[in-house]
């Protein structure tokens, strides 16, 4: 099962529609509605890709209705982002942060980041910025460096336009982050906002 999960994530950034074919092919063959889940949830991700939304959030929206995992809400909330639904979005967020328990930090980190990413997307900046000191008082045993790294790449991005300096070094920590993580493109990416930052200093 771990082979064939794996085979459709390595073919999302490739090719998402062959994902969604060899998803599709794997589900016909599954009678465990648990591992049909979990084939679907990857398929999901190559839906979204093909902006394909009314079917992936209609499945996370089953698995949610069967299994109410906030996991699932969240990724329903993920489609309505990406399809440029950010009220709907910051809505069904919302919804979610009732959902999770306070030990579960990991998923604390997730609710709060798209709480402040929606917020930004809306122009809201002052209560982006109210979710992620939320999201810095989380004392995280094992932070995901991934996510690490994109919050404080979204904080540089608040910041940039009112407080330079302080973007600087939130562009700073999203790079070690990213660094770390040996993640090549997140850092590049970083490297080029810190370019723009200085050519405004």
């Amino acid at each position: 099962m771990k082979k064939k999960i794996a085979e459709i994530y390595n073919l999302l950034d490739v090719s998402p529609r062959d994902a969604d074919y060899l998803a599709r092919n794997y589900v016909t063959e599954s009678n465990d509605q648990s591992e049909i889940d979990e084939l679907n949830w990857a398929r999901a991700y190559a839906l979204v890709a093909l902006e394909n939304y009314v079917e992936a959030k209609q499945i996370w929206l089953d698995i949610f209705n069967r299994t109410k995992s906030h996991k699932a809400l969240h990724q329903v909330g993920y489609v309505e982002r990406s399809a440029g639904n950010i009220e709907t979005a910051l809505s069904i967020y919302e919804n979610e942060s009732k959902l999770i328990t306070s030990n579960d930090h990991v998923a604390l980190g997730a609710n709060l980041y798209e709480l402040s990413y929606c917020n930004f997307l809306k122009g809201n900046n002052e209560r982006a910025l109210h979710f992620f000191h939320n999201y810095e008082l989380i004392n995280f045993e094992e932070p995901d460096l991934i996510e690490r790294a994109c919050f404080y790449r979204l904080k540089g991005d608040l910041l940039a336009g009112s407080d330079v300096e302080s973007a600087k070094v939130a562009y700073m920590k999203s790079e070690e982050y990213f660094k770390e993580a040996n993640d090549d493109i997140g850092s590049l990416e970083i490297i080029s906002r810190l370019l723009d930052l200085k050519n405004r200093m």
